[in-house]
């Protein structure tokens, strides 16, 4: 019966070690566990994030939004002056043609004075 009561107590002994490492694992576990929750808990959550993506959705179609309209602009004055140049140039071309014209003219009229 000694025996009986020594296994017993080995066991018991055994039994409350096993349970003081379950009580630490589980410590350990809970411990992670809080861990990783205060790190989820600090990430922004989905709707914040979907909400953000959304603004910049927007910011982004109005910036491409500008910059079309900013290029229109840009290639219609571009347009304008081309145009306006070319008219000035014509314009010159012209006064040019009229001036030579003017020039022989009046050279023929010296001639024929001088002759």
């Amino acid at each position: 019966m000694h025996k009986l009561m020594m296994d017993q107590k080995m066991e018991i002994e055994r039994l409350n070690k096993q349970e003081a490492e379950d009580r630490q694992a589980i410590e350990i576990l809970e411990n992670r566990l809080k861990t990783n929750e205060d790190l989820l808990a600090k990430r922004p959550s989905i709707d914040d994030i979907s909400a953000k993506l959304k603004v910049l959705e927007t910011e982004h179609e109005s910036l491409q939004t500008s910059l079309k309209e900013f290029y229109e602009n840009e290639t219609k004055m571009k347009k304008e002056l081309e145009d306006k140049h070319a008219k000035e140039m014509s314009e010159m071309a012209e006064k040019l043609k009229d001036s030579n014209r003017r020039v022989k003219i009046l050279a023929s009229k010296l001639k024929a004075a001088e002759a």
